[in-house]
């Protein structure tokens, strides 16, 4: 799994319906959601079922 660096992130595909996640090899439970329009990232803190 790739890490979830700026660049890595910026040149992410957009979905083309609904969400797309990417989960980071490094930091267990780091998510970066990536929507239509928008662009989401959790971190494992604020992430009740990553099991940190």
């Amino acid at each position: 799994m790739p890490n979830l660096t700026d660049t890595y992130v910026k040149k992410l595909p957009a979905a083309e319906s609904g969400t797309k996640k990417f989960w980071d090899g490094e930091i267990k439970g780091l998510v970066q959601r990536l929507g239509e329009t928008t662009i989401a990232d959790v971190h494992p803190s604020s992430c009740n079922y990553c099991g940190s």
